[in-house]
């Protein structure tokens, strides 16, 4: 199950942190966050999901590190631990908040780009990938 931990520490990963009494400053932080960055991605994750982003997905905010998260493996697992490394150092260590924050941005374009040319159907009950292939 993917939880707001697994966000958090793979954050901390990015920053050269281990969990402990240095970080409890940070773990304080993140639940609050890590909701501004899935408010942030709803759009994308149901985009990659192969929805429509009139379709509702109801967006579950979190309390706590443990709770799960519901959006789709590459946000869980990339795009939100470096939108989180930036937003937990912003005020200590600018500079290095901008660069992952730059890289935050260039992931969610990415992914931005990749759900415009990739589509999941349902397909004889199943879901499946079928992507568009377009010529220039």
């Amino acid at each position: 199950m993917k939880t707001a931990q697994k966000i958090y520490e793979k954050s901390l990963a990015l920053l050269g942190q281990d969990t402990g009494e240095n970080t409890k400053g940070f773990e304080m932080r993140a639940p609050a966050l890590i909701n501004l960055l899935m408010a942030q991605l709803s759009d994308l994750d149901l985009a990659l999901k192969g929805k429509l982003s009139t379709e509702s997905g109801s967006l579950v905010q979190i309390c706590s590190l443990q709770d799960a998260v519901g959006m789709e493996d590459v946000i869980v697992l990339s795009l939100a631990p470096l939108g989180l490394a930036a937003l937990l150092i912003q005020e200590e260590e600018p500079e290095r908040s901008r660069f992952f924050w730059q890289l935050y941005q260039n992931e969610r374009l990415a992914l931005q780009e990749k759900s415009r040319f990739g589509r999941r159907h349902k397909v004889g009950g199943r879901q499946e990938e079928k992507w568009r292939k377009t010529l220039f």
